[in-house]
């Protein structure tokens, strides 16, 4: 099954971090520079504190991560999970038991008998063993019936009435065993009857007379009164049985070595989508394997044909796993109802997961599946609602490195009401403060566009150095005390004139670890950026 929610990328994690700084490109919303009055200023230059903002991860997380898949732990560490509900099934629908039909059982006569005249019944007798067919071996000790359907079609050549004792003695409901009387109401030798029963609600105990089958017995006891006429060799009742709509409530007994699990799928993997290269490390990515069983009986799990795809460049990496690791068992329940929970997780020891992220993959495709009693025979149970249910998390814990992951957005910036000011204003000097807590360098340039996408303008210079370097680190790549940084962009009034024809920009946004991304750093919830913007304009003395 595909995972159509993953929305979380890393596009959504940093660049948000530095679109923060475009503010400073639509300071007009938040002051209205159009009220300047024409008149005299004994200081031409004014300056404006004009936003402050302090921005942490957990804010950046609450806005972005509707689906909750970014966790923190105890100590505010972040980890980006990606999760896939893989199977979730119940036992009823797992080990379905079809429909048996039995062959004939005669109750045949052997001898020509003449015609006497006596009151006494002729009685004839047999008991016939029916195996149960079964898909996976199964040796079944226990049938508690939820819905079962008996149909005996009976026919008779003898020219005698009487009645058919049907006795089922493995059958039984309220410890009462299953028994019938069917009348024979024909002495012609023509008679023919389907008789239904209703068996839901029964507990049919199977026997294993060769221990390894299935067997149903049956006694049959026919009471035929004599009507006077003779018994010729090969008359008989002839009885065949359809077993049908069978559904348990519960079985009890060996339930073979049976598939449970087998789906192949993949997911979307969008935490490289929107960067330009795969330039990012994680020091310690996993696949998580979860179970949750109510079945009574031991099974394995195991992953195959898993591939790591870059649809982009064409680039595909399998998975391979240490031997002993996969597949794995799982545990279950000792009582019924009860549920016992299992996990497995692969990781750069035991997978080659690390090298497959690498190449930046767009996708993971997997097979996943499970058998029942993988070490053969065992006593097992379950009941009908006995669920199984598997999932797959690829963890990644946000102890990365990367070196220059570029991003860039399209956005419409309407300036046309600088028309109004180029009288009022000499220049403007829009000033950011930064508090960079983030462990990341960030860099940031806003490109200023026409109706036609051509380039008018930056907002900085392209002299200018625009990097906010990280916040120090320990050695444990945590960030331990945030670095200051002060980005100024200034306009000229022949600037200003120009951006009154800006209708679109274009945001590029950079981050990169220390060390040109050699260094390891780690996330935490309480990471903070802080942001303090300013303008000072010089104004227009008018006399």
């Amino acid at each position: 099954m595909k995972m159509d929610k993953l929305k979380v990328s890393l596009r959504y994690l940093f660049f948000l971090l530095v679109t923060g700084i475009v503010a400073v490109s639509c300071i007009k919303d938040e002051i209205d520079l159009n009220k300047i009055s024409d008149r005299i200023y004994w200081n031409p230059k004014l300056g404006i504190p004009v936003a402050y903002s302090s921005l942490s991860l957990d804010d950046l997380i609450e806005s972005i991560d509707s689906e909750q898949m970014i966790k923190s732990d105890s100590n505010k560490f972040l980890t980006l999970v990606y999760n896939n509900r893989i199977f979730s099934n119940t036992a009823a629908t797992i080990m379905k038991i079809g429909d048996q039909q039995f062959g004939e059982a005669l109750i045949a006569s052997q001898f020509n008998l003449p015609a006497y005249p006596t009151q006494n019944p002729i009685v004839f007798s047999k008991s016939n063993d029916y195996p149960f067919s079964m898909s996976h071996g199964e040796i079944i000790d226990s049938l508690f019936l939820k819905t079962g359907a008996l149909s005996f079609n009976i026919s008779s050549t003898y020219k005698h009435q009487g009645k058919l004792i049907i006795e089922i003695p493995k059958l039984k409901k309220n410890n009462k065993t299953f028994k019938d009387s069917i009348l024979i109401n024909k002495s012609d030798g023509t008679f023919s009857s389907i008789i239904n029963f209703d068996v839901s609600g029964y507990v049919l105990a199977l026997e294993h007379p060769n221990l390894t089958d299935n067997v149903m017995s049956c006694n049959y006891t026919a009471k035929l009164i004599n009507s006077g006429a003779a018994v010729a060799a090969g008359d008989r009742i002839s009885i065949s049985i359809d077993f049908t709509n069978i559904a348990f409530s519960s079985l009890f007994g060996y339930l073979g070595n049976r598939q449970l699990i087998n789906t192949l799928s993949e997911f979307s993997f969008p935490i490289f989508g929107d960067v330009s290269q795969p330039n990012l490390k994680l020091a310690n990515p996993r696949i998580k394997v979860k179970s949750a069983s109510s079945f009574g009986l031991p099974a394995n799990i195991e992953l195959y044909n898993v591939e790591a795809i870059n649809t982009k460049d064409n680039v595909t990496i399998p998975l391979t796993f240490s031997p002993g690791t996969n597949p794995y068992n799982i545990s279950f329940p000792k009582t019924i109802g009860g549920y016992a929970y299992d996990s497995t997780v692969y990781n750069k020891s035991t997978t080659n997961l690390f090298n497959a992220l690498e190449i930046g993959p767009t996708k993971i495709k997997y097979g996943i599946r499970s058998f029942a009693n993988p070490a053969g025979k065992a006593l097992n149970y379950v009941t009908d609602s006995s669920k199984l249910t598997v999932d797959l998390d690829v963890e990644l814990p946000l102890d990365l490195a990367c070196s220059k992951i570029e991003f860039k957005d399209t956005m419409e910036l309407d300036l046309s009401d600088v028309e109004d000011l180029e009288d009022k204003i000499n220049s403007v000097l829009l000033r950011s403060s930064f508090e960079n807590g983030m462990p990341v360098d960030l860099n940031l340039q806003v490109y200023f566009l026409n109706d036609a996408y051509q380039h008018v303008d930056t907002l900085f210079s392209q002299n200018s150095d625009n990097t906010i370097k990280s916040g120090e680190l320990n050695q444990d790549g945590k960030v331990v005390k945030p670095t200051g940084k002060i980005l100024d962009a200034q306009f000229s009034k022949t600037e200003i004139a120009k951006l009154k024809t800006v209708r679109n920009a274009i945001i590029k946004a950079s981050i990169a670890t220390a060390g040109g991304g050699s260094t390891y750093v780690k996330f935490y919830s309480d990471y903070r950026l802080k942001v303090t913007f300013g303008i000072q304009t010089e104004l227009e003395i008018k006399e």
